[in-house]
């Protein structure tokens, strides 16, 4: 038992040495190397004399092992601690001014921008000018002019003039004029204000000043007349001064002719207008096509839509402005119309979808394409795939052209100008019958005491079927010359018939006035 404690003692020592020089902070390294402690304590073991253990433990010792208070051995010395590191370093490094390496390229400072960016302040719009405020069935509609610097306007409404205008209309297009105020209260007046807006660098707008305050008051809009606007029956039309003066209306066929509609007063998308003008007409499927423009300037031009075979008028299209429609054309597939040196189309289908509808009248939005043509087109007739078209001279000669009409695989209808044929003056409309004559109608002023009065249908016979080299196609002379009452603006063939539209119902100074379209067999046409 005594080995036994002394090899205990001994172990602890040692372990005990480890502790202090570990809470002394010296390394292992200095541990054995002597630096940084006088002496390092050395305890030997003897393997001969290292206790034996029993194969068994006796029952009990015989003595209790007694511990002294300090260890039987004992370093001589503490370990000390020298102040400073035994090795330090011969020379304080030396930190030179420059780096030892110098860049090759001195670093460029960062481009500046030459001019600091200016911020464009925006200008207000001037308020635009309000051209035209109308009433009509519970709305009332604004013309105003185009602001070039406006991006879109704003239009504002109240009950009474200087009462509270609240915005009804955001136009976003400066080439909008136009807007309708709807559902309001049948015979009241309203007040509107239109501004004009910009929009500044960051995209928002810039309302410029109010326009000072428009009024109009909405009024009850009568239906679409039917009837013939001076002669109410056939009967008194045969009474009339052009009847007993011109031979070609006592030749005519009245089942088949038809008082022209609108004449006394046309719904025109809910606003009277009894200032329409017939213009242009043509035979389009099922129904019979008249047009009309106003002549005071204050709604759109329309389209009277009458069927072909009863002659009765059945609605009116509403144009998507108010240019004058001179004439029109049909090609099975779209109805042409002129506007100036331009001519529009829009598919049969919308007069169909405009009959079905039932309504009184249908407002076109937009026409399905524009083209540019040469000339104005006062003027059109539709022949073999080929828009016929000219314009209108009161002293001179002038030439019609020929447009022939395409339609590719994608569906784009195309306008490409092929034949031209030399025209009289003063000519009105056209029109050429499945026996290849063309009925030119030449119609200036409304009586004879006018300088340049004229009205006649002169009939030829053209060389389509051997036009020149250039295009050109020969009118050859006239193989008859009709003299017809004064103002005729538009005529079509349907059948055996020519129709033949007269405007001479709206003019005051016309002295034979004719408020029909008046049917003429094509046999006394030759």
């Amino acid at each position: 038992m005594k080995r036994l404690l002394s090899f205990v003692l001994s172990a602890a020592l040692i372990v005990s040495g480890t502790y202090a020089a570990n809470s002394m902070h010296i390394s292992a390294d200095e541990a054995s190397s002597g630096v940084g402690s006088s002496a390092t304590p050395q305890t030997e073991l003897d393997p001969a004399s290292s206790p034996q253990i029993t194969k068994e433990p006796g029952a009990v010792p015989d003595d209790t092992p007694q511990v002294s208070g300090q260890p039987t051995v004992k370093p001589d010395d503490a370990p000390q601690v020298s102040g400073q590191p035994t090795a330090k370093p011969d020379d304080a490094p030396q930190v030179s001014e420059q780096p030892t390496t110098v860049p090759g390229n001195t670093p460029q400072a960062t481009v500046e921008p030459s001019a600091t960016p200016q911020v464009t302040e925006v200008t207000a719009p001037i308020a635009p000018q309000v051209t035209q405020i109308k009433g009509g069935s519970k709305r009332v509609k604004l013309y105003w002019t185009e602001q070039k610097d406006a991006s879109g306007y704003y239009i504002y409404y109240a009950t009474s003039k200087t009462g509270t205008y609240t915005r009804t209309k955001t136009i976003t297009n400066p080439g909008t004029c136009k807007y309708v105020k709807k559902s309001l209260e049948q015979n009241k007046t309203y007040y509107f204000k239109i501004s004009a807006y910009t929009l500044n660098a960051n995209g928002l707008p810039v309302e410029g000043e109010l326009s000072q305050a428009y009024a109009a008051k909405t009024i009850t809009v009568s239906a679409t007349s039917k009837g013939a606007r001076k002669y109410s029956s056939i009967a008194k039309f045969k009474k009339s001064p052009a009847y007993k003066k011109y031979a070609f209306l006592r030749k005519a066929n009245y089942t088949k002719s038809f008082a022209i509609p609108g004449m006394k007063t046309t719904n025109v998308a809910g606003f009277a207008n009894n200032r329409m003008f017939p213009q242009g007409g043509c035979t389009a499927g099922a129904y019979m096509l008249v047009s009309a423009y106003a002549y005071n300037g204050e709604d759109e031009s329309v389209i009277y839509v009458l069927s072909r075979s009863s002659k009765s008028y059945i609605t009116t299209l509403v144009m998507p402005n108010k240019t004058k429609i001179n004439a029109m054309a049909y090609d099975g597939k779209n109805v042409w119309l002129t506007q100036g040196k331009k001519v529009v189309r829009f598919s049969y289908e919308m007069i169909s979808k405009a009959v079905a509808s039932g309504n009184s009248y249908t407002e076109l939005a937009a026409f399905d394409e524009t083209y540019s043509i040469a000339t104005n087109g006062s003027y059109m007739a539709y022949r073999d795939h080929v828009l016929w078209i000219g314009a209108y001279n009161s002293k001179l000669a002038t030439r019609m052209y020929g447009y022939v009409v395409q339609t590719g695989t994608t569906g784009a209808v195309s306008l490409t100008r092929k034949y031209y044929m030399a025209m009289p003056n003063r000519t009105r409309a056209v029109s050429f019958d499945a026996n290849g004559y063309m009925y030119v109608v030449r119609s200036s002023q409304s009586n004879n005491k006018q300088s340049g009065y004229l009205s006649q249908i002169r009939t030829y016979k053209p060389a389509f079927s051997t036009p020149a080299a250039s295009g050109g196609v020969a009118k050859k002379a006239y193989t008859k010359k009709t003299t017809i009452p004064p103002r005729a603006c538009g005529s079509m063939v349907y059948g055996q018939y020519l129709y033949t539209v007269f405007s001479g119902c709206k003019y005051s100074k016309c002295t034979y006035k004719v408020d029909r379209v008046i049917a003429i067999k094509l046999t006394s046409m030759r």
